[in-house]
């Protein structure tokens, strides 16, 4: 299933021009698959967010706290949590 997820992932975030700097899959109190995402603007980390809410509505959980801006690179940064 994680892997089958993780494609369906990677297809909406290169929909979405978001990619994923690194992740980290987690069992300790709940299966979570936390995403660290990067991209050119915050606008795209946004638009994702509500993509995946929308289509995953009934299956996963999706949260965001913040969205950083990484002024030397020029990019923005965010760690995504998905409750499996």
């Amino acid at each position: 299933m994680k892997a089958s997820l993780l494609y369906k992932l990677t297809k909406d975030l290169n929909k979405n021009g978001v990619k994923i700097e690194s992740l980290s899959y987690s069992e300790a109190k709940n299966k979570i698959l936390i995403l660290n995402l990067v991209s050119s603007k915050d606008k795209k980390i946004t638009n994702l967010v509500k993509f995946l809410t929308n289509k995953y509505q009934n299956q996963f959980h999706f949260s965001l706290t913040k969205i950083y801006y990484e002024k030397s690179e020029n990019k923005y940064l965010s760690e995504l949590k998905v409750n499996l």
